[in-house]
């Protein structure tokens, strides 16, 4: 019997002073890796938020019937020391102000006034010029491409986990981003590779890429996210569920000590696990929005974990084409499309790991482009459940434009939902010696 150790560091990344705790024994009789995890460092910014439409609290826009109305108003509100910022007489006959509540029962019933609604702040749109194409799509109804990505927000103040091979931290994609981590330390366990490190290194390349498409500045989504990678698989791609549970054990106990709008991305896949559908259950039922890859075996979705998870959203993959990729699993349990071919973004590298970059494919590409998008709209509406969420992208999502099979959602991801309604990198190698094996979902390099 083995026990599986939480060791904690101090610093965002350092993996020194470790402190190690029992959390309890696994089935395991192969040696068990011990799960590091980093505690946060310093308070990193989130930057202005450019949240469009968000109400400013107490400022109006006062419209009147006519200039004299206007003019009349203005005087009298003036006099009683009402904190009057604009008054127009072209564009429209009104005012901006700063109302109390009960100015504003006042100008309700002044005759004058034809109507009051709250101030909002606008962001300009930013449009990335020549984006990878899978942000280029997310962002129009109907092809062909118009060679750009257009964002109002950029996901900041929320969390992003990513639950994977861990990341590149020297690529230029996270500037900084990367608040904590924690990782599954592999060293030392039968069949493991020779250049397994204990921290939160990225040694294959799938969880850079994917944190990339997410919340990367120039390949992401979300290009303003915080994001707390999740390592729990080898460099070769193995792990297995309870190295997945491990990781969302994490999650679990990171956002209770950092409460706050949360996604997180999980990638992987394999055979129908009823404890790790549980533990994922879990995550959600925390408040935490969770996007799960569909997996890459074109076969039935439900017939694997945790993509059968109902709560989750379940994310096949569509290719430039608007047509479901070859690979992509399908059926009931899938939510939504989301380009997932031949997408492009950050990678791992010795010669230039800051800027280094492959294309690769899979429901794995397809899944952080969702997680990246529930990220923005996080930032709108911090308070959103997993639920809502869910109801803003499938209301919002593009309908009947892809080629899928019978029984599969016609539904492609779409930027930004407005507002939310009220209520296999299947490896080729062998499995490694440890049970079942859990996946990244990347389906091949080009």
């Amino acid at each position: 019997m083995h026990t599986k150790n939480v060791r904690i560091a101090a610093g965002v990344l350092s993996l020194a002073a470790l402190l190690v705790v029992a959390v309890g024994p696994t089935s395991n009789a192969a040696s068990v890796p011990a799960v590091a995890v980093a505690q946060p460092g310093p308070s990193t910014s989130l930057g202005t938020s450019n949240s469009a439409f968000t109400a400013l609290t107490a400022q109006y826009i006062v419209r009147f019937k006519t200039e004299r109305g206007l003019n009349q108003t203005v005087a009298d509100e003036l006099r009683v020391g009402t904190d009057v910022t604009d008054v127009w007489s072209h564009a429209i006959d009104g005012f901006a102000a700063t109302l109390s509540t009960t100015d504003l029962a006042r100008l309700r019933n002044d005759p004058d006034v034809a109507s009051i609604q709250r101030d909002n702040v606008v962001t300009a749109a930013v449009d990335q010029i020549s984006p990878p194409w899978g942000l280029d799509r997310i962002d129009q109804r109907t092809l062909p491409l118009n060679g750009g990505y257009s964002y109002t927000t950029v996901g900041s103040g929320v969390t992003a986990y990513v639950v994977d091979t861990g990341i590149n931290t020297a690529h230029t994609e996270f500037n900084a981003r990367i608040v904590r981590s924690a990782f599954v330390d592999f060293t030392g366990v039968p069949g493991a590779s020779a250049s397994e490190t204990a921290d939160i290194e990225d040694c294959n390349g799938h969880g850079t890429h994917v944190a990339a498409t997410l919340g990367g500045t120039v390949y992401g989504v979300a290009k303003d996210v915080s994001l707390v990678p999740v390592k729990v698989f080898q460099c070769d791609g193995s792990s297995n569920d309870s190295d997945i549970i491990s990781g969302l054990d994490f999650v679990l106990s990171d956002h209770a000590a950092h409460p706050g709008p949360a996604v997180a991305n999980l990638s992987l896949g394999g055979s129908l696990s009823t404890s790790l559908d549980t533990a994922v259950a879990n995550v959600i039922a925390d408040g935490i929005t969770v996007v799960v890859a569909a997996g890459n075996d074109n076969v039935d979705a439900c017939n694997q974990s945790p993509a059968d998870v109902t709560a989750a959203i379940t994310v096949a993959a569509s290719n430039i084409s608007d047509h479901a990729a070859s690979f992509t699993n399908h059926g009931s349990c899938v939510d939504i499309f989301a380009p997932g071919v031949s997408i492009l973004s950050a990678w791992i590298g010795t010669s230039t790991p800051a800027t280094a970059s492959n294309v690769i494919s899979g429901t794995s590409m397809a899944a952080p482009h969702v997680a990246g998008v529930v990220a923005r709209l996080l930032e709108l509406t911090p308070a959103a459940t997993p639920a809502e969420i869910w109801t803003a992208l499938d209301t919002t999502a593009t309908v009947g434009v892809l080629s899928v099979g019978v029984g599969d959602p016609n539904k492609l991801l779409y930027r930004l939902p407005p507002i939310v309604p009220s209520p296999s990198f299947f490896v080729t190698i062998p499995s490694a010696p440890r049970g079942l094996v859990v996946r990244p979902l990347n389906e091949s390099a080009t």
